[in-house]
């Protein structure tokens, strides 16, 4: 199989910046996403999964979600991983990231209920839970 070109190292776009690994295992989003430039981070996410292996696991410590257009990205991201065989996972939330994934039903409402892999990273619900929760 021939070597894939590699995959942007970051993205910036009026203080948003996206760094994805070269092995498409993990993203980090920082600054604020919002239908402003939420097409550029999505073709950067959509290549990352379509090249990488595994989970993506992607880290929104530093991130606010400014709008619907960057809550529907997650779910679209997570619905094509989940297309493609793999998981997005989310590592770190800021608490109000956390907040409003909570609010939308798609991480657990309480710690003992949610999902979380090996590494205590948030673990989105299937994508027929993720259609329910959306359209409740």
């Amino acid at each position: 199989m021939a070597a894939l070109p590699p995959l942007p190292t970051s993205i910036d776009r009026a203080r948003l910046e996206l760094i994805v690994t070269s092995d498409g295992q993990e993203a980090r989003i920082t600054g604020r996403l919002d239908v402003r430039n939420v097409a550029d981070i999505r073709l950067a996410l959509h290549r990352a999964l379509a090249e990488g292996r595994g989970d993506l696991r992607l880290d929104l410590d530093e991130a606010e979600l400014g709008d619907r257009a960057a809550l529907g990205l997650l779910v679209e991201c997570h619905v094509r991983a989940r297309r493609l065989g793999r998981r997005l996972v989310l590592g770190e939330l800021s608490p109000r990231t956390e907040r409003l994934l909570r609010a939308a039903r798609l991480i657990a409402a309480t710690p003992s209920g949610a999902r979380y892999d090996r590494d205590g990273a948030h673990v989105l619900p299937g994508e027929d839970e993720t259609v329910a929760a959306l359209t409740g």
